[in-house]
């Protein structure tokens, strides 16, 4: 089996475009098996939010790359990590927002999941309060991990907003200061 290989999930798509799946997610299937002896539906639901985590993360870049008008060419999911091939973007804004989607997309899950433990809706102990909880601590982990200004990283891209924004405010001062010129 070649390793570099990816295999399309029949009869899903997102925005249009193929969901592929890498075949060494059939090692973490294996992984979750062998300490399924534990506590089978506590380990299922684990990857269900182990796999689920990286399938969302991969769909928020989708999702922004989709309303930025660019299309989707395929999401290709890992064992570790995911990937989002889209149209390459008009200008270094779009790339950078593209590259915030995946981030976005966790924190929110982290923070809808937060939010049903902390109102009480679902208990802590329960089975699906421990996966919220787990669902919680890997989608913050992950998302900070993410950010790291690293190179195939989502931070090497989303932290130009910075320098975006300053050079945007420094135009903005520039702007006020010729029109005050002019009124003078």
């Amino acid at each position: 089996m070649r390793l570099n290989r990816y295999f399309a999930v029949s009869g899903i798509r997102v925005f249009g475009a193929p969901v592929e799946v890498h075949p060494l997610i059939a090692l973490a299937l294996v992984y979750f098996a062998f300490i399924a002896y534990l506590d089978p539906l506590l380990t299922t639901s684990y990857f269900i939010v182990y796999a689920g985590s990286i399938a969302l993360h991969e769909y928020g870049h989708a999702l922004m790359a989709n309303r930025l008008g660019l299309g989707i060419h395929r999401i290709r999911l890992s064992l570790i990590h995911g990937s989002c091939e889209f149209e390459h973007p008009f200008n270094e804004w779009e790339h950078v927002l593209v590259a915030w989607g995946g981030v976005l997309a966790q924190f929110g899950i982290a923070i809808t999941a937060w939010g049903l433990l902390a109102s009480g809706v679902v208990s802590d102990d329960s089975l699906v309060g421990e996966a919220l909880d787990f669902l919680v601590s890997f989608n913050l982990i992950v998302a900070a991990f993410n950010l790291l200004p690293l190179e195939r990283l989502d931070g090497k891209l989303a932290w130009r907003v910075l320098p975006l924004l300053r050079k945007q405010w420094k135009a903005r001062q520039d702007a006020r200061a010729a029109i005050e010129k002019l009124r003078k």
